[in-house]
């Protein structure tokens, strides 16, 4: 679904022309609008009724008609939850663990897990990414928590990833919180809410400090 926020309040969510048919659901915006990410039940390669992560391309008549990543991004079992940074990589879930490729020429290059501390024993999903890599926004159920899934925070430093911080009990409740997406200005950070709906908050204020 679509929707715009006009004159203080957001518009009727509407489909995009692509949806309708198949479950389609996660979606992932690149930076610069051109690029969606998506993940859809619809069948490809006698896969058929499995999620796999799709892409379309906005032209200048609309969205493109959606196609699946290649083998080495949904042969992952479980591939979902994509989030991309502006030099085109590719960060999502996969059996628990946060990964990363590359993008190239002919789509994107081996998934590589990410390292210590962000991936722990607990299982990490629903993963966004800066668009400059610098931070890592994700859902975990690791020791710590206040109940169900908590949004945690993870900052790039010096070629590695610091210790993820919980985003505080005015972001984290005993509900699932997950699905985490940060504007492109950095400002705001939307998340859904397990049972209770999709929520925004300041993140200039509310992400904690280092």
């Amino acid at each position: 679904m679509t929707s715009r926020f006009e004159h203080g309040a957001w518009t009727k969510p509407e489909p995009l022309p692509f949806c309708g048919r198949y479950l389609d659901t996660a979606p992932s915006l690149s930076p610069d609008g051109k690029r969606l990410l998506f993940l859809s039940n619809r069948p490809h390669s006698g896969k058929n009724g499995y999620l796999s992560i799709w892409a379309t391309e906005k032209t200048a008549a609309g969205w493109s008609a959606p196609a699946p990543l290649g083998p080495s991004i949904n042969g992952l079992a479980g591939a979902g939850s994509p989030s991309q940074a502006a030099n085109g990589a590719l960060y999502f879930t996969a059996a628990g663990n946060i990964f990363r490729a590359g993008r190239t020429r002919e789509g994107y290059g081996k998934p590589e897990k990410i390292e210590a501390p962000v991936n722990s024993p607990a299982g990490e999903h629903d993963v966004y990414i800066a668009p400059d890599e610098s931070h890592i926004v994700f859902t975990s159920d690791r020791a710590g928590g206040r109940g169900g899934r908590d949004l945690y925070i993870s900052e790039r430093k010096n070629g590695a990833w610091t210790e993820p911080r919980n985003l505080g009990p005015k972001i984290n409740t005993p509900a699932t919180e997950c699905c985490p997406v940060v504007s492109p200005d950095g400002r705001r950070l939307f998340f859904t809410r397990m049972g209770a709906g999709v929520y925004e908050v300041d993140f200039r204020t509310e992400r904690p400090k280092p």
